[in-house]
């Protein structure tokens, strides 16, 4: 298996892209169960010829588990983005990606097709990646920079922060920060609150954390039956089940 993985060369990409990745790998099993972590991420498959299927996806926020068939991850590159950092590349909002995924034919048109010969001609992991990251910084649309209040409301939504009170610390009124939260993000507030949570659960269990009531109290949910439920609810498994493909992919699991 190879994996390369690293953060945006370009700084101008750091605040909106969390890492750039490629891999290479043939999985003995046909199938995994990925969990929903809240934000979107492009995936170009390198495995096969750009006619044969979408070559590329922007794929957007999810609010539960997918299944994927692992012949699409046998060669493949992308970029993962920070929680609503897409917006610069989706017109200002992400919420019609929700639950779903674009052909990057689609949004790009003909350019789409001239990224993947590039990227098919690339040698070896470094440069398929750097060839990624130089089409990214051509398409920054930085007309379409995400709110700053926004931006601050997700950090603190992700470290438990109730949602009224992020909702106060905007200075917005509730109709106004709801819509401008779900248009960047792509999720309602309350959901993202949510989400983040249950990754906060599964970040403890990977790292084999202790007793569930213990990891329940850790990570804001009332008892072990109200984690039980998030589970249920985000990732359609329970957290006695949940066993991830490796200890740095938690939110892989063979399905």
């Amino acid at each position: 298996m190879t994996l390369f993985v690293r953060p945006p060369v370009d700084p101008r990409l750091s605040r909106f892209i969390r890492c750039f990745w490629y891999c290479e790998q043939a999985l003995a099993h046909g199938t995994e169960r990925v969990l929903p972590n809240g934000a979107a991420q492009i995936v170009v498959n390198l495995n096969g010829p750009c006619h044969a299927a979408p070559a590329g996806l922007m794929v957007g926020p999810q609010t539960s588990a997918s299944l994927i068939e692992t012949s699409a991850m046998r060669r493949a590159v992308g970029a993962a983005f920070r929680v609503g950092g897409a917006a610069p590349w989706t017109g200002g909002s992400c919420a019609a990606l929700t639950d779903g995924a674009v052909d990057l034919e689609t949004m790009w048109g003909a350019d789409a097709g001239r990224l993947w010969h590039a990227l098919m001609e690339a040698k070896g992991p470094a440069e398929i990646v750097a060839t990624l990251e130089r089409s990214l910084s051509r398409r920054l649309d930085e007309t379409a920079l995400p709110n700053g209040a926004i931006r601050q409301s997700v950090r603190g939504l992700a470290e438990g922060q109730p949602v009224a009170a992020a909702i106060e610390a905007s200075g917005m009124a509730r109709a106004t920060f709801g819509r401008l939260f779900t248009s960047e993000v792509g999720l309602s507030p309350k959901r993202w609150a949510g989400i983040a949570r249950f990754q906060r659960a599964v970040r403890c269990l990977a790292e084999g954390a202790g007793p569930l009531a213990d990891v329940a109290a850790a990570c804001g949910y009332a008892d072990q039956a109200h984690l039980t439920r998030a589970f249920r609810r985000y990732g359609g498994i329970t957290p006695a089940t949940y066993q991830p493909r490796t200890a740095d992919a938690p939110n892989h699991m063979t399905a």
